[in-house]
């Protein structure tokens, strides 16, 4: 890929991947830069970033509660079933997942 294609904007969909990694600082310079030219031109893009912005402005604002230990090991294991299910379903190759009733939660 040439270096006039690697510095072109991204699309909306690229936008909307990127976001998070975009204002945790995550993206290299050449996908801030596309990042940038993109919201500078997309109204949507903008008003997607503002929002992002304002849910996680009001997130912050909430109170936070400690978890049990089971809840907590129930949401982190969840979460990591979820990663390796749209891992291997970016490969091509989707696991089984998790049967709820075999995990012994009573929770629905």
């Amino acid at each position: 890929m040439g270096e006039r294609e690697r510095s072109a904007a991204m699309t909306c969909a690229e936008v909307t991947e990127a976001a998070t990694s975009y204002a945790e600082a995550r993206l290299s310079s050449v996908e801030t830069s596309r990042f940038r030219q993109h919201v500078e031109r997309c109204p949507s893009c903008r008003t997607y970033l503002e929002q992002l912005d304002r849910a996680r402005d009001a997130l912050a604002q909430l109170p936070t509660h400690p978890v049990g230990e089971h809840v907590r090991s129930e949401l982190l294991a969840r979460f990591r079933a979820s990663r390796r299910t749209d891992s291997a379903t970016a490969a091509g190759t989707a696991p089984t997942p998790p049967d709820d009733e075999s995990s012994g939660s009573a929770e629905a």
